[in-house]
């Protein structure tokens, strides 16, 4: 059966290019999907702006290296954590001063699941007795932040992923207007950093090792599986685990580590 717009997008690619096409469609996504409710969400973020120029921050990921780290030398300087580090005693300890969730699948909430309100107890956690951290979320989690009363506990602002990141990509970064899709959330903070003007941006705990719970769960040896991970996965994310391993072919796993890598090249200029 033909099909007109594959036939179109096939011509398109050989008129523009590969990676031109990309920019355009995504210029073209950047004018259709960036609404006047996500400006308004956004606009916010022009405080951070080079807030923080010719300074250093330090990143945490969730790897395991993390555990082996003696990270109460970082309780004064500038420390992003992310996703469900909230939810160990180091962040208590390190009181970060901001905290991103990108992980969508963290946004999907039913209230009388078990593993969800677990998920919903860990974004409160970001909240500490004597400090609120500044909390990113993307915008497609407001309605999940409001039905939860997330906003009058955290102090929360607001991201949205909508562009492609590539070799073409030469915006500088603007937290006020879209960005890029990172396949981690390690990235996302690298990406607010510079916005926010640091000069130097450390990375601790972020080696990538999610790939081994992958190869493990093919491999039926999923004893292990919660290794890779500073914090223990509850069952809902060892299925999604387990989900994955069934339904991601080796080759997607792979390339998808390999975009990992090549996001952080990209990054550095």
């Amino acid at each position: 059966m033909y099909n007109n717009k594959k036939h179109l997008k096939d011509k398109m690619k050989l008129l523009f290019g590969a990676n031109t096409l990309n920019v355009i469609l995504s210029s073209l996504f950047f004018m259709i999907g960036f609404t006047k409710k996500e400006e308004k969400l956004l606009k916010d973020n022009a405080e951070f702006r080079y807030r923080y120029k010719g300074k250093r921050c330090f990143i945490l990921g969730n790897g395991p290296s993390v555990r082996t780290m003696d990270l109460s030398l970082l309780e004064k300087e500038v420390v992003f954590t992310v996703n469900q580090f909230s939810k160990t005693e180091m962040y208590k300890k390190i009181k970060p001063n901001f905290h991103i969730w990108a992980d969508e699948r963290f946004y999907d909430i039913d209230a009388e699941n078990d593993c969800d309100n677990e998920i919903l107890s860990d974004m409160k956690a970001a909240k500490l007795t004597d400090l609120t951290p500044i909390v990113f979320y993307k915008t497609s989690a407001k309605n999940m932040i409001e039905k939860y009363g997330l906003k009058d506990l955290l102090n929360i602002h607001y991201y949205s992923d909508k562009l492609t990141f590539d070799d073409k990509y030469k915006k500088n970064p603007d937290m006020c207007k879209l960005i890029p899709w990172f396949p981690t959330v390690v990235q996302y903070a690298v990406f607010f950093a510079i916005y926010m003007g640091f000069s130097e941006i450390y990375l601790l705990g972020c080696e990538c090792t999610g790939i081994l719970n992958y190869i493990k769960e093919r491999d039926k040896k999923s004893s292990d599986l919660q290794y890779a991970y500073s914090y223990e996965l509850n069952e809902k994310e060892q299925q999604n685990f387990r989900k994955a391993a069934v339904t991601w072919n080796s080759a997607n796993v792979f390339k998808s580590h390999y975009n990992v890598l090549l996001y952080y090249e990209l990054l550095r200029y």
